[in-house]
């Protein structure tokens, strides 16, 4: 057969390059005199070429460009094979005086959905409208999918036999919107599904071509037909008398008892149907003249892989050690790893000039992964797959702004909004400044009020502080009217437009981003069908923004990197690259496991027609068959994902299956150096341990504090380096967004209550002093910025506190009177006349009363625990004997006092015991003050001489949130446990 002379059906082996096979083919065509002129220049550029994907088109246009040498060509009319014109076959068609042509235009995807999803909340009230959109894209799914294998719709009748749950049953009747409603609401707009509309043009493309064959050359190149319309289109081309259709990797030298018992499983099942289909067998289709005497030297091992399970093992050894050459399987043991072994793969192909690497996965988050891990070297690529709309940053930052709004400016979300790359209005500085002095603490009430409230009560008084409130207030002030109330769509999308245009620094800025066209096709399409929904509240529409948001796709407009390529299993069709990389070879990943189908059940879709989950496997398996055809090609995939064993993909179980069965030893780990690379690029540079040292700063005393308070009295005991990092070094620890402090704030709330009541009456109780101390407790309550859900579970206990104290404190009154509450006294205890350096240690006492027969007692309200009697006598808690010792030493109100007797009083208000009064009467007080003084002394003197250190010490036990955080700074695991501790410090003593 001469090259002008090709018609009918053929094959290019696979791992033979198809797509530049093709492009020789073609040219040869060209210029061997097929058509009018032996040397017709024109000949090529009257061929057309149908391709499964655009991609594919780019890369054959490539393909020509290299064979010519860089010389320009006029091309054939390249298109994907689903991408029909209806106005070029309308044209067509009336060249030859018919004009019964006549197909309607697709209904858009977003507008089927808005029609739709009304339909799905009439059946069932219950879903809300985020809900309802998201089973209409469930649904426009199963519609397009019986479209596209030209079933009818009649049948779904029959489809759910009396033996199926009656949950299968009531989704009968949510089909009827399908059957019956949807008809007629795309005859009344005059549109049809858009793969019903390309099964007809498919149709009418055939029956165009069988009536009127074409004078030019129509070529199909790689489709394996799985469409039945396209399937259809490709009987219909080769039998063409300029028709040629050419199938990618028909293994023509499989055994016939092979052939007819391969399954929807095997990657050659789809071109076996597509024969049956034709009418043709094997024996029909030829061998593309190109491709004689290429072929794979992986051909034998890919087919002994893929053999039905009759034939499974029917393996020659050496076309399975010929087969492994150049193909290497790395297992990591988690995505992450297998992402820096794939980003390695990738770096070690760009040092060799001009050679290409292609990454192929259906996983996608593993791309982003080896994106990530690919700008180490400072390399950029695209996933040309494309990715999720919503995570791009024009998308992330309306989602964010939205957030704010749903939020009521709640702390957390208003700082990300704030923090984003596209916040241009409030400077980084302002936002710095407003998170450490309003945002962080406890939240502050809801909306712009909660942040004046804040800015209201703060003990820093900063104008600039009420600017940026102001100028955010006036920033979200246009969407003030639409958070009470229903509104449309439009409404929303225009006032959420608005805010970010304005916080963005302006329109100009947020139109010029990479991804603003796709936002604005998608925010356009949104508005020009939001008549079709209802109107809708706030929180609604946050739901349906983000339901809409996620299903948008997204792939970049500038040139990916030149040599390297990242796709997706359909993208991925038809290209070749020198290294070929197969990543996420897990079952359930690739082959991916089967979507969850909320229509139909499995039984239901086959007794339907519909395509079971074997097909897509088929057809994953002939895209795996294709890439691993390939010169050089690794296979990858994680042995654990989230934690869970993962399951390797069929294809390489039975890889290793044959592998050990015949004896052939592999040696893919002992030769795979690449997780040792990814291991020794995060490896330290030294290979001798480091171990930390215990901190021991020696400030000078210039800079060492002259005064404490009892409570850091405690803490320089427990661990000297806190005073130094806080009281030395002036480092504050910033409080988290929304912190939590329940306990903290209800007992500043039983102190303020209880200190309110007891300055009111400080003589005798009141009767009615229950009453009493709860209207302070409600008046207080109110004041409070923030009140969460919880405080209202906790006002019984409250309750039940406060009649307990009543009972105590009328019994305590019989032999005490209330003196001094909630005031700070102090005593200097060291002078140094030397150095002119003096210490005062201050304590503010909860409470100080006298008793009737002389003295003072010293108390404290704990809602917490109370400290031990041990602790207490052997200073460890020395918050009341240092109070004891100020009173002593005249150091509250300038009188001095006896102090007689130490108290606490523990308010719990739980249902066993309210509370308790903890005297310490059993203590010798003249002892316990003596020991007070002389462990303040020591302790001080120490810390004055120039040589002590503020040692950073381990504490041990239960850590609070403000200890953790000093002993994260200290680096304390570091050096707490190790070689390197340092048991005989001195400073331990």
């Amino acid at each position: 057969m001469s090259n002008g002379q090709r018609q009918g059906l053929f094959t290019i082996p696979s791992g033979t390059s198809f797509l530049k096979r093709l492009a020789e083919g073609l040219l040869n065509i060209s210029t061997s005199g097929h058509g009018p002129k032996s040397e017709d220049e024109f000949a090529l550029s009257r061929m057309r070429v149908l391709l499964p994907t655009r991609r594919a088109g780019r890369e054959l246009r490539d393909a020509f460009l290299t064979l010519s040498k860089g010389k320009p060509l006029l091309l054939p009319r390249l298109q994907p094979i689903g991408d029909v014109d209806a106005e070029e076959i309308e044209l067509y068609l009336s060249g030859y005086g018919e004009t019964n042509f006549d197909i309607p235009p697709a209904i858009s995807t977003l507008e089927r959905q808005f029609l739709l999803a009304p339909l799905i909340q009439r059946k069932d009230p219950s879903l809300g409208l985020d809900a309802a959109l998201s089973l209409a894209t469930d649904l426009a799914r199963l519609i397009d999918t019986v479209h596209t294998e030209d079933l009818d719709f009649a049948g779904l009748q029959n489809i759910v036999p009396s033996t199926l749950a009656t949950h299968w049953q009531k989704t009968l009747e949510f089909l009827d919107i399908i059957t019956t409603h949807w008809p007629h609401i795309l005859a009344e707009r005059g549109q049809i599904d858009p793969a019903d509309r390309r099964n007809r043009l498919l149709k009418s493309l055939a029956q165009l071509w069988q009536n009127h064959p074409p004078e030019t050359p129509i070529i199909a190149a790689g489709s394996t037909g799985s469409i039945p319309s396209a399937g259809e289109l490709l009987k219909t081309i080769a039998t063409l008398p300029q028709g040629i259709v050419i199938l990618p990797g028909l293994d023509l030298g499989l055994e016939p008892n092979s052939w007819n018992a391969i399954t929807d499983t095997h990657p050659q099942a789809t071109m076996r149907h597509l024969l049956i289909r034709m009418n043709k067998t094997r024996d029909d289709v030829q061998l593309w003249p190109e491709a004689y005497g290429l072929s794979s030297h992986r051909t034998e091992l890919i087919r002994d892989i893929m053999r039905p399970a009759d034939s499974f093992g029917q393996a020659d050894p050496k076309g399975l050690v010929n087969g492994i050459k150049d193909l290497t399987l790395i297992e990591t043991a988690t995505p992450r790893e297998e992402s820096a072994a794939i980003a390695v793969i990738i770096r070690e192909a760009l040092e060799v000039p001009h050679q290409t690497a292609c990454f192929v996965t259906p996983d996608r988050t593993l791309a982003r992964r080896v994106m990530s891990a690919l700008r180490r070297w400072g390399i950029e690529v695209d996933d040309s797959a494309g990715g999720a709309l919503a995570t791009t940053p024009s998308a992330t930052f309306l989602l964010s702004l939205l957030r704010v709004i749903e939020t009521n400016f709640a702390p957390l979300e208003l700082i990300d909004f704030l923090k984003h790359n596209y916040q241009r209005l409030v400077p980084q500085e302002d936002v710095a400044l407003l998170e450490r002095y309003v945002l962080r603490g406890s939240r502050p009430s809801g909306g712009m009020n909660g942040l004046y409230h804040r800015l209201s009560v703060l003990d820093l008084k900063n104008d600039h502080l009420h600017h940026i409130v102001r100028n955010l207030d006036q920033s979200f002030s246009s969407f003030s009217p639409l958070t009470s109330g229903q509104f449309s769509l439009n409404e929303f999308c225009e006032s959420i437009l608005k805010i970010a245009e304005y916080m963005s620094g302006g329109a100009e800025f947020f139109w010029s981003q990479t991804e603003s066209n796709s936002i604005s096709n998608f925010i356009a399409n949104v508005m020009e069908y939001a008549n079709l929904l209802p109107r809708i509240e706030l929180k609604a529409f946050g739901n349906v923004f983000r339901t809409l948001l996620k299903t948008e796709n997204y792939r970049p407009d500038h040139e990916p990197h030149r040599r390297i390529l990242i796709l997706g299993q359909l993208e991925s069709r038809l290209i070749h690259r020198d290294v070929m990389i197969l990543g996420g070879l897990n079952e359930g990943t690739w082959p991916r496991e089967a979507a969850h189908d909320p229509w139909m059940s499995r039984p239901m879709r086959q007794k339907f027609g519909l395509p079971t989950p074997d097909r897509i496997t088929g057809l994953s398996a002939h895209d795996f068959v294709e890439h691993l055809s390939s010169g050089k090609v690794f296979i990858t995939r994680s042995l654990k994902s989230d934690g869970t064993a993962t399951v390797p993909a069929r294809w390489i179980q039975k890889l290793k299956t044959l592998l050990n069965s015949n004896d052939i030893p592999c040696s893919w780990p002992a030769e795979n150096p690449y997780l040792q690379w990814i291991k020794k690029m995060d490896d330290p540079i030294s290979p001798t341990p480091l171990y930390a040292n215990v901190p021991q700063p020696k400030p000078p005393l210039t800079n060492r504090p002259e005064t404490l308070s009892a409570t850091w009295i405690e803490k320089w005991m427990r661990n000297p380096y806190r005073v130094y990092a806080e009281k030395i070094l002036k480092l504050k620890i910033l409080d988290p967004f929304d912190h939590d402090v329940v306990h903290a704030e209800r007992g500043r709330f039983v102190h303020d209550v209880l200190l309110e009541f007891v300055q009111t009456y400080p003589g005798e109780m009141p009767k009615n002093a229950v009453q009493i101390i709860l209207g302070i407790g409600q008046k207080k309550q109110s004041e409070l910025e923030h009140v969460p859900p919880h405080w209202y579970y906790w006002w019984p206990r409250f309750e039940r506190l406060v009649e307990w104290f009543v009972d105590e404190e009328t019994k305590w009154r019989k032999t005490a009177v209330p003196w001094i509450q909630e005031e700070t006294g102090a005593v200097e205890i060291y002078q140094n006349p030397a150095t002119g350096r003096k210490f005062i240690v201050t304590a503010k006492a909860d409470r100080i009363d006298r008793i009737k027969t002389g003295g003072a007692a010293i108390m404290d309200y704990k809602t917490g625990n109370t400290p031990l009697l041990y602790k207490v006598k052997d200073g460890t808690a020395p918050q009341l004997p240092i109070e004891s010792y100020i009173l002593n030493k005249g150091g509250y109100k300038n009188i001095q006092e006896t102090p007689n007797l130490m108290v606490y009083w523990k308010l719990s208000g739980s249902h066993a015991q309210a509370g308790e009064v903890k005297p310490f009467d059993q203590i010798d007080m003249s002892e316990i003050l003596a020991a007070t003084e002389e462990g303040l002394t020591k302790l001080i003197d120490l810390f004055e001489n120039p040589d002590t250190a503020y040692v950073a010490r381990a504490v041990s036990g239960k850590l609070y949130d403000d200890e953790k955080a000093y002993a994260h700074l200290a680096r304390t695991a570091e050096w707490s446990s190790g070689e390197n501790n340092h048991d005989d410090d001195p400073q331990d003593d």
